[in-house]
């Protein structure tokens, strides 16, 4: 009796094992594909000064606001010609966000063609 249970639980823990490595490379997989991607310029989810979330590419353009419209004014603006004033807007706005919420406001900000400043992006995940 005690070998069937033994036998039951090693071909359990067998197929347990299985079943989380296939996941796992199925997860790197997906992660080369669109990392490639991102890297050949194909697409980037915006998420990251340096894709590389995974995220798929979205079929439509979904816009979210974080209590931010007043950025829209910077629609196509140069990352790099913010004066210290609109800096700190956009400081101001990520010191309020919760960290879960900083990736999809920056996607948000890319759909709107928003550039972030070029001197905030060290605070960037």
């Amino acid at each position: 009796m005690s070998a069937w249970i033994l036998l039951i639980s090693i071909s359990a823990s067998g197929i347990f094992v299985f079943i989380l490595d296939r996941l796992q490379r199925k997860k790197e997989l997906h992660t080369k594909i669109v990392n490639r991607a991102c890297s050949q310029g194909e697409y980037c989810c915006g998420a990251h000064v340096i894709c590389e979330s995974g995220k798929k590419k979205p079929e439509k353009i979904t816009i979210d606001y974080y209590e931010d419209e007043e950025l829209d004014r910077f629609r196509n603006k140069p990352s790099d010609e913010y004066t210290e004033e609109e800096i700190e807007e956009f400081r101001e706005i990520h010191q309020t966000l919760r960290s879960e919420e900083i990736n999809g406001w920056l996607g948000s900000l890319k759909a709107r063609e928003i550039n972030f400043p070029e001197s905030l992006k060290e605070m960037l995940p």
